[in-house]
């Protein structure tokens, strides 16, 4: 077995055998799956760099065939979200459905990482909405978010398709499934940059209603029901 350094969320744990667990992480090369040796007995620590919610940095050794686990030296538990408040599970869940095998793209694990170290009560709805934007748009779901899908302006867009992008004043569709204001265009756009420049620039009263599109947008096209 390799030695390796690997960021991870842990996203679950199950016991196995007497004192020790098997960890599912997800990471950005993908799910990753290891036995931690010993951490269920008494004297243990490292079993709470091992719960759920945990951003952690792990010293693991790699398991060379991807039908054997890999197995945990040491970890370090950088960012642990607080699952007994109602506000961050609600992000929490978003992030295990994410995490399903039939779900989980690596290319997500940034936009995760990005949002463990900044969420809070005032800003989770927004966060949220702005996992499930780049979730969709990584799954190649969701069109240009940043541009007219016709002439690729970006000035004067009165309007968002999902499967097209962006629609300027003179390109947009007349009678479209769902009509965008101003400021759910704004969140819809800004998701395209960093977490941070997203957060700056929305205005947080219309990210309800942007959750709302995009949850029956889901439900109507995979097997994820918020």
């Amino acid at each position: 077995m390799a030695e390796k350094i690997i960021k991870g969320i842990v996203v679950e744990r199950f016991n196995f055998r007497d004192f020790d667990l098997i960890v599912k992480l997800v990471t950005n090369f993908g799910i990753l799956k290891m036995v931690a040796l010993g951490v269920r007995r008494p004297t243990s620590k490292n079993i709470y760099i091992l719960n759920p919610g945990c951003l952690g940095e792990f010293e693991i050794f790699l398991a060379k065939n991807p039908n054997k686990l890999s197995k945990l030296k040491k970890g370090e538990c950088l960012v642990r979200l607080d699952l007994t408040n109602e506000n961050i599970y609600k992000f929490w869940k978003v992030i295990y459905q994410f995490s399903d095998e039939n779900n989980y793209d690596s290319k997500i694990f940034n936009i995760f990482q990005s949002a463990f170290p900044k969420i809070n009560d005032k800003n989770v709805n927004a966060i949220i909405v702005y996992v499930i934007i780049n979730w969709i748009k990584i799954n190649g779901w969701i069109g240009n978010l940043t541009s007219c899908k016709v002439c690729k302006t970006n000035k004067r867009l009165v309007n968002f398709d999902f499967y097209g992008g962006m629609e300027c004043v003179y390109h947009r569709t007349l009678k479209p499934f769902f009509r965008f204001n101003v400021k759910e265009l704004e969140i819809l756009y800004w998701a395209n940059f960093s977490l941070d420049e997203y957060l700056e620039k929305i205005n947080f009263d219309h990210v309800y209603s942007i959750f709302e599109i995009l949850k029956m947008f889901l439900k109507k096209n995979s097997y994820i029901i918020f």
